[in-house]
């Protein structure tokens, strides 16, 4: 016999004492199926909460088997002769290639419950817990033997209380779709299918994934071509869903919608070199994610119901190069897109594209998605396009407006740039200097106390400590090595007067009649030219009245390297020697 269907023979409209809804298998209910050697039997939906010895999994002729469908009823193996019972219809079922179990509700998780009043007093009556990590360790690795020939598994929405043993899959070399969408899990068991693993189709949909790629729960699907992870929380973490690609690296078809996704890693694909259709419709994209130009056999992309206003330069350019190549098909239903101006070349791109744009979308003739004006309008996109030429003839427009603004900014700019540096051109140029001087003083070791040594006779005391002295320190801001003010003792005359010129960065002679009758004149002279040649000291000569023919002969061989000033004391004269000297001192600072 090929078909035995006893789909919902027990359904709960009919329920009565003779077929109950809530039922229990016998020996005695099952003693003339047990007989017949059928090769698809289908017990689906009809209620099942338990079965006695001898009964479900007993049959005559196992061999028989080549489909077997017990979905959509509610019995456990929670007992060791049920395991046993199981195991051993396993081991006899040679022929069988499908297998499914799915949609049994034995017991939910992590279940809350209302308080419970108790008279005077009241609890919270606590679901079951799984047990502890040590006692998962303690428990043992559950082996299973799959039959040679099966190749279809499907034990999808199993809700059980799952706590994560270890699971070993043998003898899965015929092994090609398995469907465990949905299944339950507290914690995810650690998974290992030894041998050869042929699997081609992979539905995990509906398991959070953090259950289990953050260990080595899940073996590598090396050859797995279509894999389908919906509703698997892969938005929790980019790390999760780039770790996830890794383990299909032979993927043709992926399917990671509804996985409320705002981007991808850029390098989430480079693993995945076949991969020729990916669906990630129903997510929160914002934009395409670039890893998708890593994809260089992609056939169809599925970007429904997104948060997509537009698609980049580089995406379109990029599809437009595969469209040359292959058929593209790429699917944008769902997303209100944007129309205002720096969207045009999208919105033409659309209507001029060889790629397909959702080709089988009855609601969508002619290209015509949703688009969202400037003002706030919901259009068509194919009524935009209609009058392309009329609505975006402002935006270049407002271009060239914002062409000409940014002209005229680098303009004033450029502008006020240039005034800068024209009205402070000379403490530019002081600054340049000041800076080039202290590298130069760095590298000769050179260290100065004082901005300038002054050498004046009695007869210009008074004009030096009052006149000079104040003008320069108080107004100028530079320091002055005066004799009767800064010279110390303890030490020669000859050695305090060497080191004080020493220590200065120049040394003015205030020129007066009595400077030649000054007892130490010439030794300061000289030691003003020693200075000069070793630490290239800069001398100045403040003329007060002095005739040029009476200048002592010691400033000769040095003359046209000494800066002599006339001194005049009239402040609106062009040659006005304070700022002559204030040039000389600060120039050299």
């Amino acid at each position: 016999m090929d078909v035995i269907n006893l789909q919902r023979v027990s359904d709960e409209p009919l329920e009565s004492s003779m077929l109950p809804f809530a039922l229990v298998l016998t020996s005695e209910m099952m003693k003339n199926l047990r007989t017949i050697c059928v090769k698809t039997l289908n017990l689906a939906d009809n209620g099942i909460v338990d079965f006695r010895e001898n009964s479900l999994f007993s049959y005559d002729h196992p061999e028989c088997f080549e489909n077997m469908v017990l979905s959509g009823n509610r019995f456990t193996f929670h007992t060791a002769r049920k395991r046993h019972e199981l195991l051993v219809l396993v081991f006899k079922l040679r022929n069988i290639v499908l297998f499914d179990l799915s949609y049994n509700p034995i017991h939910y998780i992590n279940e809350k419950y209302l308080p419970i009043p108790n008279g005077n007093k009241t609890f919270n009556y606590k679901a079951k817990e799984c047990f502890s990590q040590d006692k998962v360790k303690l428990n043992s690795t559950v082996y299973i033997y799959l039959p040679p020939k099966l190749k279809v598994l499907r034990f999808s929405h199993f809700v059980r209380e799952s706590c994560g043993r270890g699971i070993t899959v043998r003898n899965a070399s015929s092994l090609e779709k398995l469907d465990m969408s949905y299944f339950q899990f507290q914690r995810f068991p650690d998974l290992n299918i030894e041998g050869e693993n042929n699997l081609k189709w992979l539905n995990m949909s509906g398991i959070d994934s953090s259950l289990y790629l953050h260990k080595n729960s899940v073996p590598l699907f090396s050859n797995v071509e279509e894999a389908f992870f919906r509703f698997a929380e892969l938005g929790k973490n980019e790390t999760i869903a780039k770790h996830l690609f890794t383990l299909i690296p032979s993927v043709h078809v992926l399917d990671i919608s509804y996985n409320s996704l705002l981007k991808l890693p850029n390098d989430s694909f480079v693993q995945n070199i076949k991969l020729r259709e990916l669906d990630l419709s129903h997510n929160v994209l914002h934009e395409v994610p670039t890893a998708i130009l890593e994809i260089k056999h992609l056939r169809k992309l599925n970007l429904q119901n997104n948060n997509l206003v537009t698609i980049s330069n580089s995406i379109t350019d990029w599809l437009d190069s595969l469209s040359r190549k292959q058929e593209i098909i790429v699917l944008l239903a769902g997303n209100v897109l944007s129309c205002s101006c720096d969207n045009k070349q999208f919105i033409s791109w659309l209507f001029n594209t060889n790629v397909k744009l959702d080709p089988d979308d009855q609601n969508i003739s002619n290209k015509n998605y949703l688009c969202r004006l400037s003002n706030g309008d919901i259009k068509d996109t194919s009524e935009i396009y209609d009058h392309y030429h009329e609505l975006y003839s402002d935006c270049n427009a407002a271009i060239w407006l914002r062409f000409g603004i940014s002209l005229l900014v680098t303009f004033t700019v450029i502008a006020f740039v240039f005034a800068v540096i024209f009205n402070f051109r000379w403490r530019i140029a002081y600054y340049i200097y000041r800076t080039f001087q202290t590298v130069i003083e760095s590298e000769m070791n050179l260290n100065f106390t004082y901005d300038a040594y002054v050498s004046y006779s009695d007869d210009a005391r008074d004009w030096v400590h009052h006149d000079l002295a104040h003008k320069i320190e108080r107004k100028w801001g530079l320091k002055l090595f005066i004799e009767d003010r800064d010279l110390l003792g303890g030490q020669s005359y000859v050695i305090s007067i060497a080191k004080s010129i020493g220590s200065c960065r120049q040394v003015i002679f205030v020129l007066t009649p009595g400077l030649f009758e000054r007892q130490w004149i010439m030794y300061e002279i000289e030691r003003a030219k020693y200075e000069k040649v070793c630490k290239h000291v800069q001398i100045t000569v403040l003329n007060l009245g002095v005739v040029v023919n009476e200048v002592p002969a010691e400033f000769s061989s040095i003359w046209n390297s000494v800066c002599l000033i006339d001194w005049s004391e009239d402040q609106h004269s062009s040659d006005n020697p304070w700022h002559k000297l204030k040039l000389r001192l600060v120039l050299n600072r």
